[in-house]
């Protein structure tokens, strides 16, 4: 993409344009919500009156049928192949008020049956299944065979209107979960994954499995995310499945999503937690390895203690010496929160050693005022003057209740860098 001129400029600092609406003509309509009456609360004024404007390209066209209410419903299904937009809209909508109106809509019917496998142009595919749908065309035995359409947009677009009404059916459910495991179309797979959250929660686990193994779409930016915001209700009562998701998938954002939600409920189910800790054991998955632990320590960051899985001290030392940098860090700070003090003094040091990176120091500094562990307030006290770390120093201070911290602090404040002396007026 590219950013072109503007099409429309104004000298009016109050125009608002806040609706698109195209015209028979292929002219658009925008409407101008130009309110210098604080939104008509102030002073009532324009109650009742407002800015419409049209843009058109070249001469409008003209040439229409007319009034589409006196056209017989064959001619308004021809308008269904019209390039005007709007035509084959109000045409669409004008077939749905007659058939509520119980009009027979038989020979329709078939007719855009034949347009749905037949026509080449997608446009015109869609435009005959939504007029099926809007006029009661569309019966779930024909959606669940359009499942196997050669257009991408069409599967989607019956994925989508099988649900759109009601709850979609059990053979609509077990449809889609073949599917999910053979369709090759990511948008399609998009559509499937947010269905789920039109299934009951308790339904929505085959579906999830077949979307979450996807391997190929497994760096998608919106996928991984969509099939979590399906499944997330599910997790809490099916804990067990959940972790079982996480296991075989390649799809790294949903695994860190599902470790922080079993995660939160480690005080009351401790066992999925200890079962995806026990996971991580070989180098062979070693970003599978730092979701996890991402996904536990999004979820435990800001607890002082929480209780251990039993399976942490079997993988503890393994994760320790990881070659990856993020998965040591992960288990320092996930090993501080589970009360190991090995952990805590080798934070310390990190610390308050000037040579070490900056960044590890700053991430130990959060951990560690995290625990408010005993010698972290006198620590960073030392630590206020650094250059690179002592507005992380002074931050970390504000959660201790110390009487020595104000000494430090103000005492020296004139000698404090920027940002470090910010950081002390917060």
């Amino acid at each position: 993409a590219r950013h072109s001129p503007d099409l429309l400029r104004t000298s009016d600092p109050w125009f608002r344009g806040i609706e698109l609406i195209s015209g028979a003509d292929g002219g658009v309509f925008i409407a101008d919500w130009s309110d210098i009456g604080e939104c008509h609360d102030n002073d009532g004024v324009h109650r009742s009156s407002g800015r419409i404007f049209k843009v058109v390209h070249g001469a409008p066209t003209t040439d229409g049928p007319g009034d589409l209410d006196r056209l017989s419903n064959a001619q308004l299904a021809d308008l269904q192949e019209s390039r005007n937009d709007w035509m084959s809209r109000q045409s669409r909508r004008l077939l749905q008020e007659r058939a509520v109106a119980g009009q027979p809509m038989d020979a329709l019917h078939e007719r855009f049956r034949n347009r749905v496998a037949m026509a080449s142009d997608p446009v015109v595919q869609l435009r005959a299944l939504w007029c099926l749908h809007v006029t009661g065309g569309a019966t779930t035995e024909w959606l669940l065979a359009q499942l196997d359409h050669p257009s991408e947009h069409v599967r989607a677009w019956t994925v989508r209107l099988l649900g759109d009404e009601s709850t979609p059916s059990d053979d609509a459910r077990h449809a889609f979960a073949d599917l999910a495991r053979r369709e090759t179309s990511g948008l399609v797979l998009l559509y499937l994954a947010s269905s789920l959250q039109e299934f009951p929660p308790g339904e929505r686990w085959d579906l999830t499995e077949a979307l979450s193994r996807r391997a190929e779409f497994a760096a998608d930016r919106v996928l991984p995310l969509m099939i979590w915001y399906g499944i997330e209700p599910a997790v809490a009562n099916r804990p067990a499945r959940a972790v079982q998701i996480a296991e075989a998938s390649p799809m790294l954002p949903l695994v860190r999503s599902i470790a922080r939600r079993l995660t939160e409920n480690i005080a009351v189910a401790p066992e999925p937690v200890n079962q995806l800790v026990a996971m991580l054991k070989g180098d062979d998955r070693r970003a599978w390895t730092q979701a996890v632990l991402g996904g536990m320590a999004d979820s435990l960051r800001g607890y002082r203690k929480a209780a251990m899985p039993k399976s942490w001290t079997v993988v503890q030392d393994r994760l320790s010496s990881s070659p990856e940098r993020e998965v040591r860090r992960l288990t320092q700070e996930l090993s501080v929160v589970f009360g190991d003090g090995r952990a805590l003094d080798e934070l310390m040091q990190i610390a308050a050693t000037e040579t070490a990176e900056p960044k590890a120091r700053r991430d130990a500094i959060r951990v560690l005022a995290q625990a408010r562990a005993s010698g972290v307030a006198q620590l960073l006290c030392e630590l206020v003057e650094e250059r690179d770390i002592g507005a992380d120093a002074v931050r970390g201070l504000a959660v201790f209740d110390d009487a020595q911290i104000p000494g430090v602090l103000i005492p020296n404040y004139s000698r404090l860098r920027e940002p470090t002396r910010a950081a002390a007026i917060v």
